[in-house]
């Protein structure tokens, strides 16, 4: 009887415990998913300056 409380007392503390790491994890995911979908539409976009490489004087194509 003492065993089997013990068991569920332990099952208990670490079933929690692996919430609390799941949970913790979980925005640290989605922030970096946001961030590189960011960045890859940034990429796409280029930034507000740029221009494009048919304009470019420089390095015509």
């Amino acid at each position: 009887m003492k065993s089997t409380i013990l068991v569920r007392l332990f099952d208990a503390l670490a079933s929690c415990f692996i919430w609390l790491v799941a949970m913790s994890t979980l925005p640290i995911v989605l922030a970096r998913d946001w961030i590189e979908r960011r960045f890859a539409a940034h990429g796409k976009r280029g930034h507000r300056g740029a221009m494009s490489r048919d304009r470019d004087v420089a390095f015509p194509n």
